[in-house]
């Protein structure tokens, strides 16, 4: 009886404890938006696995996990795919660090610009070019294109870092 007893004991002592992790798992899935970094953005949304790996290979992770009101026009998977079929490259692995960083930095403006802030015209990005920053071509005369042909299906997503368009 005794036996039986602390067999039911311990089998109720280790469902508290699993249902008590997975109540914490479940408060960490839900931190809101607005509370994560960009970065942390990135890694909580499956379409963006390709850019999470590439800013970790560039060691750009920690800068946009940092302080800032930053903008990033974020490539999706979809995007990095066809890049990648544009440079003859199979995948991250093949782009060293000296080239991921001045691609992912073409994708990032210094200052916070939400879509109703954002005009046609040129923006400087932080990817540097010859004493200066390269620009990127933005125009919103149907959606907002970028460089003429990519459009942004995706605006306004609110970190505590800055503002994600994709």
């Amino acid at each position: 009886m005794k036996k039986q007893t602390f067999t039911l004991a311990m089998i109720a002592l280790m469902g508290i404890f699993i249902f008590t992790g997975c109540e914490k798992e479940a408060e960490e899935e839900m931190k809101p938006i607005s509370d994560m970094t960009i970065a942390e953005y990135a890694v909580s949304d499956n379409n963006f696995s390709i850019l999470v790996e590439a800013l970790s290979n560039a060691d750009l992770v920690n800068a946009l996990n940092g302080a800032g009101n930053f903008t990033v026009f974020a490539p999706t998977n979809a995007a990095f795919t066809a890049l990648f079929n544009d440079l003859g490259v199979s995948g991250i692995a093949d782009l060293s660090k000296e080239a991921l960083t001045p691609i992912l930095l073409y994708h990032v403006l210094g200052t916070e610009a939400k879509s109703s802030m954002i005009t046609s015209g040129y923006y400087n990005t932080l990817s540097p070019a010859q004493g200066g920053f390269l620009s990127l071509k933005v125009d919103v005369a149907a959606g907002v294109k970028l460089n003429k042909n990519t459009s942004v299906t995706t605006a306004d997503v609110q970190g505590s870092n800055g503002v994600i368009h994709d």
